[in-house]
Order: structure tokens, then sequence, then C-alpha cells
């Protein structure tokens, strides 16, 4: 349980921390705040992984959902609630620790301490959430070369190079991409 805010019942809160994202050296950060903050932390263990715990939190019947990650994991957490149709059910808290971090750059985020101090005293704000095939989306949705090259900068480059990452999966992907065709049904 979270700590009661004056004229609040305590929330039932947890955060998804993914370990792995962006230069991998947040973790032991993150899970001080957590416990300064109230927040319960499970674990990403794979790809993937954020969606079932994004799942099972709202089954949970969790209130403030935190995610701790890159835009990656942001994507599996509003993926994983769409598909129990949880999107409206709790607050959504981004602690940015990815290579990139454009939601949370968008919406004012800048670090993991900015993220739980909202999560705490900041403003909540509903945002629209695009669907394209059934996929839920924040923000943007790529499609065409950029979502070949987002697809091509393995967590391995990017612990590697860092954003220059997205330069060399850029050019790998440049010299072999054959186009797309796409469809545009509004």
């Amino acid at each position: 349980m979270g700590q009661a805010r004056p004229g609040r019942p305590a929330e039932r809160r947890r955060l998804i921390l993914n370990p792995q994202s962006g230069q991998a050296d947040h973790a032991n950060h993150v899970r001080l705040l957590a416990i300064q903050y109230g927040f319960p932390v499970v674990e990403t263990e794979h790809q993937g992984h954020a969606v079932e715990l994004a799942k099972q939190a709202a089954t949970d019947d969790v209130d403030l959902l935190a995610v701790c990650g890159g835009d990656g994991t942001v994507h599996e957490v509003v993926h994983g609630l769409s598909a129990v149709d949880a999107l409206d059910t709790l607050r959504l808290c981004i602690v940015p620790a990815g290579t990139e971090n454009i939601v949370a750059g968008d919406l004012g985020i800048e670090t993991s301490d900015d993220g739980f101090a909202v999560a705490e005293h900041g403003e909540t704000r509903q945002l629209d959430v695009g669907m394209v095939n059934d996929e839920p989306f924040v923000m943007s949705a790529v499609a065409g070369l950029p979502a070949a090259v987002s697809e091509a900068t393995t967590p391995e480059l990017k612990r590697r190079f860092g954003s220059f990452a997205f330069v060399v999966g850029g050019l790998k992907e440049g010299l072999t991409f054959d186009g797309l065709e796409v469809t545009i049904n509004a």
C-alpha cells in the first residue's frame, strides 16, 4: 500500500521496472525511490513482460501504476492495460530510464526523481491513446523506415552507443529497406 496523503486514503501503488532500459544503470536508484514513495516493485524479465505485468496490476486493482523504462516499456504497459480495458481505471506515471524517453520528455518528466515527484504531487492529465490495427500508441506511431530503424536498434546497440545507436540502426536499415505501401482509413 502507498502512503496516505492528507485528505486521501492510501492508494494501491505499483512500479513496473525495466532494469535493462537505457544504459541499464538506473535500477538501484529507482528501487530506493520506490521504497521512499511507497511503490512495491515488480521487474521485467524479458521483452514483452511489461504487458503481462500491466495486466496483472489492473487485475489487482492498482490505483497508481508507475512504469520505469523507456518508450518501449511504456508502450508495453499501455498495450497491457488496453488489452484488459483498464486504461481508464488507474493512473499511469512514467519514470524515465530509457535511451530517448520521448513520451516522458514531452510530458516534462526528465529524470527518475521527476517521475516519482509527479506521481506524488503532480497534476493528473488525461491523454488520448491512438490505435493502429488494435495496437495502442501514445504520442506517435511510426511505420516504414522509422519503424524498421527502431526495430533494428537493439538494446545492445543502445547500451554501447546511447542515442547514436539509432543512427547505426538507420544506416543498416537504409541499405535494405524496400518501402512501404500504406492505406489509411480515417
